[in-house]
Order: structure tokens, then C-alpha cells, then sequence
């Protein structure tokens, strides 16, 4: 399952791309790891005198001006009573795929991973079952949000459309049947602070660079390390975020570990080694079993799948996100162009085109991960995937026509029939 090497035709920055991302056996060219050297020793420097220090930024969640409701909210959310009846309309619409998370952000921007998870923790009764407190869970959601940075991709907003999606494959897909209770409250907190404190930069970057993350955590899923790391200091540091604090240690225990295996399975690196136990888990199914294999095998495998799924949403979606995740990109490569570093694969806006780049991301990893799935929920098949062929579809042909509009600017006449049947095609 490893794209190591691609057919005759694949643009090879896409798959260098997939290489350097999906899986650990890129490695840094050799100026490339001396200007490393040279930055490890700074770094080693700041770590040494720089102690652990987890600053969240502190919003007062205004705590006191909040009124119990009947209905969907036990806890006044943080926004104008105007729009109280808006944010309900779509809350209560997190159910389905086609759910535009950009509109509760719009409608409140500083708030939209805090009201998601309000809203998907108690559709669950999960702050009832184990007797979540709700100031707490309250005052973690706001700090939790306020950790998350104003990056063009890896944001609040972005955690809010993952938890989202998880909801949605544990309410249509039926996982539910498969998950305790402890295991869904584990699985959405996981989603929940997945990246938490992400700068916007992937780990091969900070190992590149020997950054205090990469030396902190001895390059290993850097990040995912690092958003672990930042939640577990908070919640000791603040006994006001404590939330699991009325479970059993044996439960607490229980999702404290699972969180860190969850968080840990977001690193893109391990993307195949991944998919390829949950293929083989699925491939001893006894006749006629579902799926007999780890839970936390199958909790690993939905998280993974549902970060990976904007392809898979509305073609409008999924062109949005798209475009947040290659300017992210593109800010970290005109960063390693400042650096005088090689600019990583997908990372130059002067050569990297969105669609080329969507089509091979779909190709060689959204669409194998969610035929995967399919196998076991076969509702995947008829909602899901349909979707993501359709917009497979629309950038390829856009890749055509982008490069049928290119050689014909370029003069070249017999191009002029191919741009044309091109532009028909993504129109």
C-alpha cells in the first residue's frame, strides 16, 4: 500500500509530497542536514533554558451571566441571544454530511469548536453518563478553543469539522454498536484537541529545522506529541478544567490513554502502516462477523479517516478547504525559502497547482482509506463515496484544463481543442 514510486505520468512533486507526508522514509537531502546541525544546537540551547510552560490564552467565559435552558444547551452558549435561534438551526443539523461548518463560524467566530462540542457531548448524554461538570466542561471547551491558532487550516474551525464528522460515522454509520460510552466520550475529546496548538508547520519541517518541538519530543509525531503534551500540562495545571475528575481513576486512566493513542494516529506518517492492520483486521472477519477486532483499532481508523475528509464533502467544501490547506502549505515553503532551506513538496506557490495536487491527494489516500471503511459500513458506499468520485472528477479535469490553458498560452496551437474540452469538463 506504500506510493513509493508512481506510474509513468504522476506529477512527482505529488508523490514526493506523499511520500514526505504519508509515510517515514523521506529523508533530508545532505546540505539540507547540516544547516539542520547548525539549528539543532540553537534549539537544544532554547530548550535547555526554556522550561515547559503552557500559557493558555484565558478568556473568561463569563460564567456568571449564564442561565440554565430546557432544551438543546443545559449551559447558556457565549453568543448574542439574537442568534441563539441560528446556532440552533445549525447545531441541529450536525447530523449530515453535507453540514457547513464555515456558517457557525461565521456566526460565531471565537466559538464555533466550543458550541460543536457542547452540542455533539450532550446529543450523546455523555456529560450526564459520567457526570462531567458543567462549568468545567464549560471553562475547558474555552480554553481549549483559545489554544488553537489562527492558522489558514489547522484552527479551531478545523477541529469543529472533524468532531463533526466523527458524529456524523458514529450516528449514520452506526459505530456506536462497536464503542462503549467511555470509548465515543474518549473518541470526540480526542477530535476535539487533535490539534491543539498546531503552528501551521508539518513535522518534517520542525525536524528539519531541530525546532524546541522537534528536540522536546526527539522526532517523533512531533505535533501530535506536542498538542498532547499542551493538554495534558493544562488540565494539571488548572484545576478549573479538570473534567474528568468525578470518573473512576480506572476511567480517567481509560481515556487518558486512549486520547493519546488517538491523537498519536493523526500523524500523517503512519497513514499506511495504519491502514494496512485495519486491512488486515478486516480480513480475518470470522463469516458473517462485522468486525471483530480491537475497538481502538477501529477509534484510530475513524479519526484518521474523518481529518482526511474534506475531499469527501460537497464539492464547495471541499474546494474551500482546499485552498486553506495549500495556502498553509505555501506560508510554511515561503518561510523555508526565507531560511534558505529546500522548499517541501506542495509547498511552493510558484510551482504547486491546487488541483494536481487535490486529484493525487484523493487518488493515493483519501479514496483508499474510505473504500477501507466501506467494507465494514457499507453506508460509506452509497453517501460518501459517490461524493468523493464526483470531485475527483471535477479536479482532474481541472488539472486538465489548467494544463490544456497553460501550453496555449504558451503558443502551442494543437493544445487549442484540448483547453476547450477541458474548460467544457470542469465547467
Amino acid at each position: 500500500v506504500r506510493p513509493l514510486s508512481g506510474p509513468e505520468g504522476e506529477d512527482e512533486d505529488v508523490l514526493r509530497w506523499i511520500r514526505n507526508e504519508f509515510t517515514k522514509v523521506e529523508q533530508a537531502a545532505p546540505d539540507q542536514k547540516k544547516r539542520s546541525r547548525k539549528m539543532c544546537l540553537k534549539a537544544a540551547v532554547l530548550s535547555v533554558m526554556t522550561p515547559l510552560r503552557i500559557q493558555a490564552r484565558r478568556r473568561s467565559p463569563s460564567f456568571s451571566e449564564c442561565s440554565f435552558l430546557p432544551d438543546v444547551y443545559p449551559l447558556k452558549p457565549p453568543i448574542e441571544p439574537r442568534d441563539m435561534p441560528e446556532a440552533r438551526r445549525l447545531l441541529s443539523a450536525a447530523g449530515d454530511w453535507e453540514w457547513d461548518v464555515f456558517q457557525l463560524a461565521k456566526l460565531c467566530p471565537a466559538h464555533v469548536l466550543k458550541l460543536t462540542a457542547w452540542y455533539i457531548i450532550n446529543f450523546w448524554g455523555l456529560d450526564r453518563e459520567f457526570r462531567l461538570e458543567q462549568a468545567k466542561l464549560y471553562r475547558w471547551l474555552d480554553l481549549v478553543e483559545g489554544l488553537y491558532l489562527n492558522n489558514p487550516y489547522h484552527n479551531s474551525t478545523h477541529a469543529a469539522d472533524v468532531l463533526q464528522t466523527v458524529h456524523y460515522f458514529l450516528v449514520h454509520g452506526h459505530f456506536q454498536q462497536y464503542l462503549s460510552k467511555l470509548e465515543i466520550l474518549s473518541l470526540l475529546l480526542s477530535a476535539i484537541v487533535h490539534d491543539l496548538e498546531h503552528d501551521g508547520l508539518n513535522n518534517n519541517f520542525h525536524k528539519n529545522v531541530c525546532s524546541e518541538r522537534a528536540i522536546r519530543h526527539n522526532d517523533r509525531s512531533i505535533q501530535e506529541n506536542h498538542h498532547l503534551t499542551t493538554l495534558l500540562v493544562m488540565m494539571q495545571q488548572d484545576e478549573s478544567v479538570r473534567v474528568l475528575e468525578n470518573m473512576s481513576k480506572a476511567q480517567q486512566g481509560d481515556v487518558r490513554r486512549l486520547v493519546i493513542s488517538l491523537v498519536l494516529s493523526t500523524d500523517m506518517s503512519t497513514h499506511f502502516a495504519q491502514l494496512k492492520e485495519y486491512q488486515d483486521q478486516l480480513s480475518k472477519r470470522p463469516e458473517g462477523a462485522v468486525w471483530n477486532g480491537q475497538s481502538e483499532l477501529l477509534m484510530r481508523t475513524i479519526l484518521h479517516c474523518c481529518d482526511i475528509s474534506n475531499p469527501a464533502k460537497p464539492l464547495p467544501l471541499a474546494r474551500r478547504w482546499a485552498e486553506l490547506v495549500l495556502e498553509e502549505f505555501f506560508q510554511q515553503g515561503d518561510r523555508e525559502k526565507a531560511m534558505g532551506l529546500p522548499v517541501s513538496p506542495q509547498c511552493d506557490r510558484d510551482t504547486t497547482t491546487l488541483a494536481k495536487s487535490q486529484a493525487g491527494f484523493i487518488k493515493f489516500i483519501v479514496q483508499p482509506s474510505f473504500q477501507a471503511l466501506a467494507h465494514l459500513f457499507p453506508m460509506i458506499s452509497s453517501r460518501v463515496m459517490p461524493m468523493l468520485a464526483a470531485n475527483q472528477a471535477y479536479w482532474e479535469a481541472r488539472d486538465a484544463f489548467d494544463a490544456a490553458a497553460a501550453a496555449f498560452n504558451n503558443g502551442d496551437s494543437p493544445k487549442r481543442g484540448a483547453c476547450v474540452r477541458a474548460c467544457v469538463c470542469v465547467c
